[in-house]
C-alpha cells in the first residue's frame, strides 16, 4: 500500500528546506479491509523551543477515520517517523472506486499553510468473485500445491483461495462450499462444468468416473451453498485421470471463473488371485488350482501357464484367457481351473518341489504381476527302512533281520547278523538233533 504525495504549494516567502516527508507514494484500501497506515517526519531539524503542529483531517469524516488528528514535532523528534493510522468508520462502499483528500496541515516555526500537503486515498471495491472450500476433515482429501498459502484453514473448512490439483480416491466424496463475496444486489447464478477440453472426451451428465450434484446454484444472498463431487468406484485398473471442474457465475458483477482441478486416484491394483500359493500331491495324484484377476482389465488377458518339471508334473491347460468384453464371454471376474497331475514312476525318490509358473499379459497385466505356485510331490516308493527273512529248520524258526538302505539307481542289503554266527547256530541245531536221535535208538534197543 502507498500514498500518493502531491506537490508542496511554496510561495516565494516559503523556505524550501522546510517539508513534509511522506514515507509512500500511493495509499489505496480495498473495501472489506478496516485499516491501513503511512509515516509522516520533517525535513530539517528545529531549534531549541521551536515546535510544528501537524493537523491531518480529510473530506470524507463520515466513512474515514485518522488517528492521530494532529502530531507535535520538536528539537527531540523532528527526525522521527510518526504513524498515521487511517481506517473505515463503514465497509460497505456504494460506489466501485472512492477517492478521498487527506489534508496535512503545518504551523509553527516557519511552517505555514504554504508548507501544506494534500494527500489522495482511493477506496476500491474488490472485484466480485466466489468463496469456495473444503470441509476440512475429509480424510479422503489431500491437497498439492506449491503455495501453501493457498490453503487457509477456517473453522471446520479450507478457503480455497487459487487454482490448485486436489487428490481423492476413487469411491469417495467430497463437498465443496460455494458463497460469495459480497451480498448480492441481483440474482446470481452459478454453473458447474467441465472445461471445453474435457467437454469433448467427458460426458458430465453421464459417465462412469465421477457425479456432481447439483450442478447449478443460485445466490439471493451471500450464504454458502453446497455441491458433492463423488467419485465412482470399479475394479479396473486404470491410470489417474484428472477432471478440471469450472465454478461459472453469472449476475450481478460476478464473472470470475474459478477453475479446479481434480485427480482421481485409481485404487485397483492389478493381479492374479491365487487361494494359496503351495499344495502338497502323492505320486499319481492330481488337483486343481483356481485362478481369476483381481482387477478388471482394459483388454482380453493371456495367463501362460508353465512348470520347472514337466517330467515331474504337467498342468492342463497351458493357457487361460480373461476376457472383460460386455457379452456372454465376459468372465475376467470368475475362477478358471488349472490340473495339475504328478507323474507316478516307479523309481524310489526324495520329496521334490516342483513350481509353477503363471504369467498374465495384454490387458494392463504384464510379467509384474506374474506368480509362482509350489507343489510339494512326496514319493510313494520307498523302501522300509528293515526287513525281516524267516527260515524254518527242523520245526524251529530263525528271523533274519535285513537293514536296507535305498537310493534311486541301486539297493544295499546288509545282513545286521555275521555270516559265522548264523552257520554257528546252524551246526548246533544240528547236533542238538543228532543227540536227540541217539537218545531215541538207545531206548528202542532197551525194548
Amino acid at each position: 500500500m502507498g500514498l500518493l504525495a502531491q506537490a508542496p504549494n511554496l510561495d516565494q516567502d516559503s523556505d524550501p528546506d522546510k517539508r513534509l516527508i511522506l514515507s509512500q507514494t500511493e495509499l489505496t484500501l480495498l473495501e472489506g479491509e478496516e485499516e491501513t497506515f503511512f509515516k509522516l517526519r520533517l525535513s530539517s531539524r528545529l531549534k531549541e523551543s521551536e515546535v510544528v503542529n501537524v493537523t491531518i483531517s480529510s473530506n470524507n469524516e463520515e466513512n474515514i477515520a485518522i488517528s492521530p488528528s494532529s502530531l507535535t514535532f520538536t528539537e527531540d523528534n523532528w527526525e522521527e517517523w510518526k504513524d498515521i493510522k487511517v481506517s473505515l468508520k463503514n465497509n460497505e462502499i456504494d460506489e466501485d472506486s472512492l477517492s478521498v483528500v487527506i489534508y496535512l496541515s503545518p504551523s509553527g516555526s516557519g511552517y505555514d499553510e504554504n508548507n501544506a500537503q494534500d494527500l489522495n486515498l482511493t477506496m476500491n471495491k474488490p472485484a466480485k468473485k466466489l468463496n469456495i472450500s473444503l470441509e476440512a476433515n475429509v480424510k479422503e482429501l489431500k491437497v498439492s500445491s506449491d503455495n501453501t498459502e493457498n490453503l487457509i484453514e477456517h473453522d471446520i473448512k479450507f478457503l480455497i483461495r487459487d487454482d490448485m490439483k486436489l487428490n481423492i480416491i476413487e469411491g469417495k466424496s467430497f463437498v465443496f462450499h460455494v458463497g460469495l463475496s459480497n451480498e448480492p444486489t441481483s440474482p446470481v447464478q452459478v454453473k458447474v462444468v467441465l472445461t471445453d477440453e474435457q467437454k469433448e472426451i467427458i460426458n458430465i451428465d453421464d459417465n462412469n468416473d465421477f457425479t456432481i450434484t447439483p450442478r447449478v446454484l443460485n445466490f439471493t444472498k451471500k450464504d454458502q451453498q453446497t455441491i458433492t463431487f463423488s467419485s465412482k468406484n470399479d475394479s479396473i485398473y486404470e491410470a489417474d485421470q484428472t477432471i478440471s471442474i469450472c465454478f461459472d457465475p453469472v449476475g450481478d458483477g460476478y464473472n470470475e471463473l474459478v477453475v479446479l482441478d481434480l485427480e482421481i486416484i485409481d485404487d485397483d491394483t492389478p493381479g492374479l488371485a491365487l487361494n494359496s500359493s503351495e499344495l502338497t500331491l502323492t505320486e499319481g495324484e492330481s488337483a486343481l488350482l483356481p485362478v481369476r484377476l483381481r482387477t478388471q482389465p482394459t483388454a482380453p488377458v493371456t495367463v501362460k501357464v508353465s512348470t520347472d518339471s514337466p517330467e515331474e508334473v504337467f498342468v492342463k491347460p497351458t493357457t487361460l484367457t480373461f476376457s472383460n468384453e460386455d457379452t456372454d464371454s465376459r468372465n475376467w471376474e470368475h475362477l478358471q481351473y488349472i490340473e495339475i497331475f504328478s507323474n507316478e514312476n516307479q523309481y524310489n525318490e526324495n520329496d521334490r518341489q516342483i513350481t509353477i509358473f503363471l504369467d498374465p499379459s495384454e490387458g494392463g497385466y504384464d510379467n509384474s504381476q506374474s506368480r509362482k505356485f509350489y507343489v510339494t510331490i512326496k514319493d510313494k516308493n520307498k523302501l522300509p527302512l528293515f526287513t525281516f527273512i524267516t527260515v524254518v529248520l527242523g520245526g524251529n524258526i530263525l528271523v533274519w533281520k535285513f537293514g536296507i538302505k535305498a537310493s534311486i539307481n541301486d539297493i544295499d542289503i546288509k545282513f545286521q547278523n555275521k555270516e559265522n554266527d548264523l552257520l554257528s547256530r546252524i551246526d548246533e541245531k544240528v547236533t542238538q538233533i543228532q543227540t536227540e536221535m541217539e537218545e531215541i535208538k538207545d531206548k528202542l534197543e532197551k525194548k
